[in-house]
């Protein structure tokens, strides 16, 4: 067997390679996406003005949120198109087992952008601890009287969790508009802690 026929025999394995299961950028978009909710509604309810030095950083905070989540929103744009041309072990939903058909240079391509949402994840989500932290650092704040200000979001956060059967197409669109909350959360505590 010469290289040439070893080398169509790797391609066309990888082509049937069933990988990745949509699941997993999903949940930990999705996951990541909750502790901003959680951050930011942990701010936007606080009940008395900050000090200027803790309402630099927090607001700091917010800005860098809001580039987090539009970084992964035009990651998010490529992984739903390499999705939309996906054949699908079980029909076009998001579920454990669901893996996609990809051809190896798709997979390569959801290789590299997934690599960059977790990377933007995880300094997102370090972001949203940081936010918390300054936050706490002012005695101000009422730790365990948040209100619910982003009820939106937290409904959506909640429908998804128990949606079964969701499909790829309307997950993305999910998740683009859980980022929209997100954003319009930090334009308001931008706006609220900026006018203190």
């Amino acid at each position: 067997m010469d290289n040439c026929q070893i080398s169509r025999i790797f391609v066309s394995d990888l082509k049937r390679k069933i990988d990745p299961e949509p699941i997993s950028i999903f949940m930990a978009i999705m996951a990541t996406y909750a502790a901003s909710v959680s951050s930011l509604n942990y701010i936007k309810s606080h009940e008395r003005p900050l000090p200027s030095q803790t309402r630099r950083a927090v607001l700091e905070d917010v800005t860098r949120i809001e580039d987090l989540i539009r970084q992964v929103r035009n990651d998010l744009e490529t992984i739903r198109l390499i999705f939309s041309k996906a054949d699908f072990i079980a029909g076009r939903t998001i579920r454990l087992g669901n893996g996609a058909y990809l051809s190896y240079d798709e997979f390569k391509r959801y290789e590299r952008t997934a690599a960059s949402i977790f990377s933007t994840l995880s300094t997102l989500h370090r972001t949203c601890l940081k936010l918390e932290l300054h936050a706490r650092n002012y005695t101000g704040l009422e730790m365990f009287k948040p209100t619910n200000e982003l009820g939106l979001a937290y409904e959506l956060f909640e429908e998804l969790r128990t949606t079964k059967d969701l499909s790829v197409d309307d997950a993305w669109t999910d998740l683009d508009r859980l980022a929209y909350f997100i954003e319009s959360a930090c334009t308001n505590v931008r706006e609220q802690i900026g006018n203190e």
